[in-house]
């Protein structure tokens, strides 16, 4: 039974609707947006999540799981991609004869209800441009609703429902997906090979987005890269007229005078061939500049001001997993992109050579067994590109093992890759070779993310274990084709990934590694315990200061002598050659600020006990005197103090307890103290090779050392 054009008229208020997958991004935004129209919405998903949680804080009914029970009673089914036939409740829809639509077709629909509804589309950059759009439309105060596949940071989310006229929109090609939209204003940024399972060749991909730009009404407007030869021929025989973006002579809109290196690229913006505004981004790379110029021509349909467009640009500090910043390992920046084409990558590395690091460390996740097989050649060349590149296993998503294609065959091709066998090893690959200067860069449409949170998590807690890192990239396992409940991405079929249960088997011989790490660090910390034992007793020494600056100067000046103490004690320590990070800093100032506190606050209780002749029940009470006088504070206040200062013991112990879990970093850049502790190691260990810089990579097929690796383009 087909619905396909009377989907309007089960999205109405009063009407019931049950959605199928109802927690992910898209569709999660979906049923807030129906509700607010008056339908009454039900769904169900396989995991709870914020979302459902919001959901239900709405009154919307989510059941969790998947039941044939759950579509009873619907007026219509609405599902996300990742449902597929074999569904419970899409073969029940279908039996009971309920009307079955996808959620693109529901979003087309609801696109109508607005005046101006921006769909963004191409092969590359659609999450980032919909996201500098919805920047501008904020800082233009027009309440839009938004659907990004991606998080973004001024959202929380991946969407936004407002109460404006506006729809902004990411809309994919995938699957001809849409073509079911509506748009009054469509941004094509670029045509490329991609999605090969599905589209014949370049042509076949011309014609999708030759008919997406179609659907256009006249007075709409058709937006697209003047620069990108593939786009113009498959948008030029529409015979409309195009609003152009782009560098070249001739563009509508047209980008002069460009800063391209740092992360702060500018660009001044033409338009009707005179100056408009000036662009500053907080996101390098000339494709961003590209992508900035998209979305001011897109706010100038929108007949949105130059100065909103300025300040909606310079807000924007980027979308989750594109080139989201994650932290350092071994001083080294971590960077992790979405980039999984060859021409994403390509322009994600050309933004990262305009950043002044000295080598770039690449690990790469292909995504899919198609792309990777089609696009093989352009994948060698661009990976050949970075100063170390490191592979993980092909990111099946959707599809079944290809024997034709892996990525050892990719790490064969391109000159000094490796692939490795798991997140762990990859891990522990990149801890070896990373160091201050350079920028670990994760890439991939998969789960290639975890690499880079799991490195960041180890050098913040000084430890190395990797082995616990969740890998679903095994291409060993031809059934690993349904979606991944972790990828924050539901919106684009594209980005569907897998959901089994991820190996946790760890390497023996990375194990032994790792006990050997740690063993390393455990002995570091003990040689920072001393210190931080120091601290406490120049605390303890130095406690009566602020007791005789009260007495002799008054008590007012208590409080900031007992902010100031605990930094003299933390700098008296450093002299020492005490810890020398961020958490030595804070351990020490909780010692010698306690040693102080006690130690003054033992003083002042003594001399009044002495001087005045009082019992010790008043003890509490001369405890609240060092912040004024008795009468001053209420008496359940001066309990307050002994209360904090048994937190701060506690403190104390769990900080001792941790041990080697906060001093890599400490300990680890000096050469002596690094040098005596591995040679340490190698005496204990009945030979077992330490973990050193001139450790040997074990690739059978590749006998050279790190040093080569780590010097190959230095």
């Amino acid at each position: 039974m087909q619905f396909d054009d009377q989907i309007e008229q089960f999205l109405k208020s009063g009407a019931k609707c049950h959605l199928v997958g109802i927690g992910g991004v898209s569709m999660s935004a979906l049923a807030e947006i129906l509700f607010g129209m008056g339908v009454c919405v039900t769904g169900s998903d396989v995991n709870d999540s914020s979302a459902v949680e919001n959901l239900r804080s709405l009154g919307i009914d989510v059941k969790i799981g998947h039941s044939a029970e759950n579509v009873v009673g619907a007026d219509c089914v609405v599902r996300t991609a990742a449902a597929r036939e074999d569904n419970i409740e899409i073969q029940s829809a279908r039996e009971l004869g309920i009307p079955l639509f996808e959620r693109a077709q529901a979003w087309g629909a609801i696109m109508r209800g607005y005046k101006n509804a921006v769909c963004v589309s191409g092969v590359h950059g659609k999450t980032t441009t919909t996201s500098m759009i919805t920047h501008i439309l904020l800082a233009a105060e027009t309440d839009p609703t938004v659907m990004i596949g991606g998080t973004l940071p001024i959202l929380g989310s991946g969407y936004r429902v407002g109460k404006g006229d506006v729809i902004a929109l990411e809309s994919c090609e995938y699957y001809n997906s849409y073509h079911s939209f509506f748009p009054t204003i469509a941004v094509v940024l670029n045509v490329d090979e991609d999605h090969l399972d599905f589209f014949r060749d370049i042509e076949d991909l011309k014609d999708s987005f030759r008919k997406f730009a179609s659907l256009v009404p006249e007075g709409g407007y058709i937006i697209c890269n003047g620069d990108d030869n593939n786009t113009m021929e498959a948008l030029t025989p529409l015979g409309r007229e195009l609003f152009t973006f782009g560098f070249s002579e001739g563009a509508a809109v047209r980008g002069v005078n460009l800063q391209v290196e740092g992360k702060s690229p500018a660009v001044d913006v033409i338009y009707d061939n005179k100056h408009f505004c000036s662009l500053t981004l907080r996101v390098p790379g000339l494709q961003n500049l590209s992508n900035a110029l998209a979305a001011a021509a897109a706010a100038i349909a929108l007949g949105i001001p130059a100065k909103a467009i300025e300040e909606g640009l310079f807000s924007y500090t980027g979308a989750g997993r594109r080139m989201e910043y994650k932290g350092k390992i071994n001083g080294a920046d971590v960077y992790d992109d979405y980039a999984h084409h060859p021409s994403e990558l390509r322009a994600t590395l050309d933004a990262v050579d305009t950043l002044g690091y000295k080598r770039v460390i690449l690990a790469f996740q292909p995504h899919t067994y198609s792309r990777t097989r089609a696009l093989f050649p352009e994948f060698v060349k661009v990976l050949s590109k970075p100063d170390i590149t490191f592979l993980a296993h092909i990111y099946a998503a959707r599809e079944k093992n290809d024997i034709t294609v892996s990525s050892e065959k990719l790490a064969e091709a391109v000159p000094g890759a490796r692939c490795c066998d798991t997140f762990s090893q990859l891990a522990e690959e990149i801890a070896a070779v990373a160091r201050e200067g350079d920028i670990v860069l994760t890439a991939g449409a998969g789960d290639i993310y975890k690499v880079g949170e799991t490195l960041v998590e180890s050098s913040d807690d000084g430890s190395d274990e990797y082995g616990s890192i969740e890998d679903d990239s095994d291409e060993n396992d031809p059934n690993k084709n349904s979606p991944n409940k972790d990828t924050p991405d539901d919106y684009r079929p594209d980005d569907e990934s897998s959901d089994d249960e991820p190996s946790d088997e760890a390497d023996t011989t990375a194990s032994a590694k790792i006990k050997s790490r740690v063993t390393l660090t455990d002995s570091a910390y003990n040689k920072l315990l001393p210190f931080s034992l120091l601290a406490a007793l120049i605390g303890v020494i130095i406690g009566p200061i602020p007791l005789l600056a009260g007495i002799f100067i008054g008590e007012r000046v208590l409080f900031p002598l007992f902010i100031v103490t605990p930094l003299l004690t933390h700098l008296i320590n450093k002299l020492l050659k005490g810890g020398r990070d961020i958490r030595a800093l804070i351990v020490n100032a909780v010692f010698s600020l306690a040693g102080v506190y006690i130690t003054a606050l033992a003083c002042q209780a003594t001399f009044y006990l002495i001087m005045n002749e009082l019992p010790l029940s008043q003890l509490p009470i001369l405890i609240g005197l060092q912040f004024g006088s008795i009468e001053s504070l209420p008496a359940v206040s001066t309990l307050i103090y002994p209360f904090i200062f048994t937190i701060l013991g506690i403190a104390m112990s769990w900080e001792l307890m941790r041990g080697s879990r906060m001093v890599k970093r400490i300990i680890i850049d000096e050469p002596a103290v690094e040098n005596e502790l591995i040679n340490e190691e190698e005496s204990t260990d009945d030979g077992e090779e330490a973990i050193n810089d001139n450790e040997e990579f074990t690739n059978e097929d590749d006998s050279a050392t790190k040093d080569e690796v780590i010097n190959k383009h230095d």
